[in-house]
């Protein structure tokens, strides 16, 4: 990582620790915890910037690694309590659980005539679910609801939802449809025996020699992160830091409690050593900034 990046997310991480906190401690209710113990805001605030972060994950490295993985429509079927590793990568923060079974598909229609990978190009369904804040199709069921509430449809549930990945797949005829299993990777080991079986079934044999496993396409999303999202792991670490050295500086306390806390600062001061003492343009013989 190159040090002025680093150093930049570094002061970006401060600064947003700061203004988050500020801004937060507007909303609280009375006799909430002071904005000095909740440096990122209240849970709120957490989940309206992680879902910003995950509309801009899904925008930008997606697209990408779709064409980098050469996999133009992905399928990533799931129940509910039994969840793909990758969920929590392309899911709202407020969703804690798919939605009896929910079906996630990716479809990348620049692929076949090769245009340069952009948000536009890479369609994005759930068959079952919610729109997750909108950054889903979210498709419901053609029957109707006896008693209807505000006109809502029938939740979308059972074999209605593999005959309608069967017309996504059909209406959008792509090349390779990537599944998430491996015999490397866990996290890209997501599909389940019975999720298969029941895509298998839909789709018919034609479709199914289409499938590929996706490997490296799951385990690229989960691992990729954005400057913002960085920047705010950074401060989360600063201020754990800060809160250690407090720690150690209270007479109060036994000395083998002072001494863990002792042992963990410095464990946290050593492995970011080379990015926060630039930032605070700290100098040493022994660290000595290489340009």
């Amino acid at each position: 990582m190159p040090l002025m990046f680093t150093r930049r997310t570094v002061c970006a991480a401060l600064f947003l620790a700061c203004s988050t906190g500020a801004f937060a401690q507007d909303r609280l209710t009375p006799g909430a915890l002071p904005s000095a113990d909740r440096p990122f805001g209240a849970l709120r605030d957490q989940a309206a910037m992680q879902q910003q972060w995950l509309k801009k994950r899904l925008e930008t490295f997606l697209p990408m690694l779709m064409r980098k993985h050469a996999i133009d429509m992905w399928v990533v079927p799931m129940r509910e309590y039994n969840e793909d590793p990758v969920f929590s990568s392309i899911t709202a923060p407020e969703t804690f659980a798919a939605r009896r079974r929910t079906i996630y598909v990716f479809f990348d229609k620049c692929a076949a005539a090769g245009t340069a990978p952009s948000p536009a190009c890479v369609e994005r369904i759930a068959l079952g679910g919610t729109s997750q804040g909108g950054l889903y199709d979210a498709q419901t069921s053609a029957k109707g609801v006896a008693n209807p509430v505000n006109g809502r449809q029938a939740e979308l549930w059972g074999d209605e939802q593999w005959l309608l990945l069967k017309e996504v797949v059909e209406e959008r005829k792509p090349a390779v449809i990537g599944i998430d299993r491996s015999t490397v990777f866990a996290f890209s080991d997501g599909l389940s025996s019975g999720e298969l079986l029941g895509m298998t079934e839909a789709l018919g044999p034609a479709w199914t020699a289409k499938f590929r496993n996706a490997e490296r396409l799951p385990l690229d999303l989960i691992a990729s992160r954005l400057p913002e999202e960085e920047a705010v792991r950074l401060a989360d670490e600063l201020d754990a830091t800060t809160k250690w050295l407090s720690g150690l500086t209270d007479a109060r306390g036994p000395r083998e409690l002072k001494l863990t806390r002792l042992a963990r600062w410095l464990s946290a001061a050593w492995q970011l050593r080379l990015i926060l003492w630039p930032c605070l343009e700290v100098r040493t013989g022994w660290f000595r900034q290489v340009d």
